[in-house]
């Protein structure tokens, strides 16, 4: 019987281990921007005080989808039914109108699905900047929260983990631009996210589109398509503006195709020398028409080149976001060790090493608890060890 209650304890404790990080972030205790919340128990969606968004709705299924796109907890949301919903009394307007308020309403629902960070694709957010990355990328702080931002179409020279020709250029263009006046970010085409996670959107400076004047600047070598967007034509506009004059990375390359261009004019114009003038000319405009491909394959390696360089940067920069072990799970991790301690005393056996890292008294191990859950994967690490020995000793047996 009491080797039972020892595997009843032991189970219970790994059963928490892994429960407790899915209670803690299946519901913060508040209500969402509707006026409700789910019921951590079995998911039921409580509606309590309605507010006017929820009020816009006209049936149970629009205000599904409103639940949907405001509520934070996914995984409550995702098995949502109408079984599922406790309106505790309310019921619909049927017509899912607020006649005097319908301003006012729209506005709030801006401004709810801002603060609880449930973007839309087609709308324009006000922003701050954070941070400065590089000519494509910045961070912005919208109501508070800040966003990883890809900006939509360009892509520019390289400048963070490798520096690529105009890359600092690019960078130092885009960081000064963005401090010349108020931002704002417009979402745009068929996702609001790339695979690693960061913002797509257009940003405004003031009434201007930075993706249109950094183009203009030259400092845009390739199109970065993650689909069709609204100001395509505008881009492809400034880069051919920045081709023509010769600006930035097209300054080199353009030149000598001006130079080609008026040599191949000059024949036409002299067509009435003689023949022992006309030879000499048509051979160096063979030699610089034969040389052109030549350069056009150059610039399209170090292109081909600079694109996988900048995705090999941002699939490492994902990787080491991935890998992070928060203070929450630190601290299970530690309580986890911390118990080691009374569960082997009870089954008579002796830890391995968690006697030598934990005290006696107990405002010491408060601190030593602090400091094991900052060192997360180390601590996990002994966990792991102390109890690979308990069964180790079992198979001695």
């Amino acid at each position: 019987m009491n080797y039972i209650k020892k595997f009843s304890l032991i189970f219970a404790i790994v059963m928490a281990f892994f429960i407790l990080p899915t209670l803690a972030s299946a519901h913060n205790g508040s209500r969402d921007e509707l006026g409700g919340h789910f019921r951590n128990a079995d998911c039921v969606y409580i509606l309590h005080e309605p507010t006017s968004i929820t009020k816009s709705a006209a049936n149970i299924g629009e205000l599904i989808r409103l639940i949907h796109q405001y509520n934070n907890n996914s995984d409550c949301a995702a098995g949502l039914s109408e079984e599922k919903i406790d309106l505790e009394g309310y019921t619909f307007s049927g017509a899912g109108k607020v006649a005097p308020e319908s301003n006012q309403a729209a506005d709030e629902m801006h401004r709810a699905e801002v603060s609880s960070g449930n973007l839309q694709l087609g709308k324009v957010y006000e922003a701050e900047l954070s941070d400065c990355t590089d000519g494509d990328t910045a961070v912005f702080t919208i109501n508070g929260k800040d966003y990883k931002t890809r900006f939509l179409y360009i892509d520019t020279p390289e400048s963070t983990r490798t520096k690529e020709p105009f890359g600092p250029e690019a960078a130092q263009y885009t960081c000064s631009f963005l401090k010349q006046d108020n931002i704002k970010l417009e979402t745009d085409g068929g996702s609001l996210f790339d695979k690693y996670d960061r913002l797509l959107a257009w940003v405004w400076v003031g009434d201007k589109l930075h993706q249109e004047e950094i183009t203009k600047a030259g400092l845009v070598e390739d199109f970065y398509d993650y689909g069709s967007y609204k100001y395509e034509n505008r881009i492809r506009s400034a880069m051919d503006y920045a081709k023509d004059k010769g600006e930035g990375i097209y300054a080199a390359t353009d030149a000598p195709k001006e130079r080609n261009e008026q040599s191949q004019e000059q024949p036409k114009k002299q067509e009435d020398h003689t023949n022992q003038e006309q030879q000499p000319k048509n051979d160096r405009e063979e030699n610089q028409i034969e040389s052109q491909p030549d350069k056009r394959e150059e610039n399209t390696e170090v292109t081909d080149q600079q694109r996988e360089s900048k995705q090999e940067s941002d699939q490492a920069e994902t990787a080491d976001e991935e890998f992070d072990c928060n203070f929450l799970s630190g601290l299970l991790y530690a309580l986890l060790f911390y118990l080691s301690l009374p569960i082997k005393k009870a089954m008579g056996k002796r830890t391995l090493i968690a006697h030598r890292l934990w005290s006696k008294k107990w405002p010491l191990n408060l601190l030593l608890g602090v400091i094991y859950a900052f060192l997360c994967y180390i601590t996990l690490l002994l966990s792991l060890v102390e109890v690979l020995h308990l069964f180790k000793n079992k198979k001695r047996k």
